[in-house]
């Protein structure tokens, strides 16, 4: 069995969402600043303790599927991260994952200000962007 870490990763922050023991089910787990290199050292560390086969990173393609200027920045900071251990990466589209988020906070009653500050937001689109991998991975093709 696999074990995977979704990230979101921005500018100044990175989400990270874990999944269960069974890959079913995607959790928040939290919220690194790239600053100083401090995301990159504790995924390295998250990885070796629980022992994470596989990230899965969102890339914000547009609504087209085309690469964004973003994309070669989440996929150098993958690759540094995948340099200095034996995970595997796959790359997602998650265009929409923020604003998916942001209204999944909203409709909870939650302050968006407030979120987006302590990187709940992250988190949660970290989460979104893990659940997705980990459903379609779940679809079976149909048996003739």
């Amino acid at each position: 069995m696999s074990a995977y870490i979704g990230l979101d990763v921005g500018n100044k922050m990175v989400g990270v969402a874990l999944c269960d023991l069974h890959g079913k089910f995607a959790t928040p787990h939290a919220t690194y600043p790239r600053a100083g290199g401090k995301a990159e050292r504790e995924l390295l560390k998250l990885i070796s303790e629980r022992r994470i086969s596989t990230l899965v990173v969102g890339l914000p393609l547009t609504e087209g599927g085309e690469r964004t200027e973003q994309c070669g920045r989440i996929e150098q900071f993958c690759n540094r991260v995948q340099k200095r251990s034996t995970v595997g990466v796959v790359y997602i589209d998650e265009h929409l994952t923020t604003f998916e988020a942001e209204e999944q906070l909203r409709l909870a009653g939650l302050n968006h200000r407030n979120n987006k500050k302590n990187g709940v937001i992250d988190q949660l689109s970290a989460t979104i962007i893990l659940q997705d991998y980990l459903n379609s991975k779940s679809i079976e093709p149909e048996s003739r």
